[in-house]
């Protein structure tokens, strides 16, 4: 068995392959064909379905979405009101989002900022964030999908400001 070597050594190499002739190129080869897409004649929505891998409901969340709620069973009444509050404000995004996506048509992408939100409300801003980042980690809110995530993501693609 060979014995692993130590970080500074593996860091040395690393340090003379990113200078060697040659390196930066392969790594605009690999930039450049993993994040363009070439494509020849009129593209059409359907066309680029096959442009991009498989993306399922999986990767996006769907419409009706459900937020988790805090379960707490202890005696401090602190914490039991700090839970009721936040299951109170959960109840009240969660059917204000699916409202918002239920008056959109099918295979829809839609961004609901945590700010707006909260103003939208009523809602401290801090609890909203909290509660909206719960939902998928999104930092400044949440991107929800209804309908079919892989027509959706086409047509979004198809007309960006639609």
């Amino acid at each position: 068995m060979t014995k692993p070597r130590n970080e500074q050594a593996v860091f040395q190499d690393l340090e003379t392959l990113c200078r060697s002739p040659g390196y930066v190129h392969v790594v605009a080869h690999f930039c450049f064909r993993d994040n363009l897409v070439l494509y020849q004649g009129d593209l059409r929505p359907d066309d680029m379905q096959n442009l991009y891998g498989d993306t399922g409901a999986d990767d996006m969340t769907t419409y009706p979405i459900r937020i988790p709620r805090q379960t707490y069973s202890g005696r401090d009444p602190r914490k039991l009101d700090k839970a009721r509050n936040y299951d109170r404000a959960v109840a009240r995004i969660e059917a204000h989002l699916n409202a918002e996506l239920a008056k959109l048509p099918d295979d829809t992408i839609r961004v609901f900022l945590s700010a707006e939100v909260a103003r939208e409300l009523h809602e401290d801003r801090d609890l909203v964030y909290e509660i909206i980042f719960s939902i998928d980690c999104g930092h400044n809110g949440v991107t929800l999908c209804k309908g079919d995530f892989g027509r959706a993501r086409t047509k979004a693609i198809a007309d960006p400001a639609g």
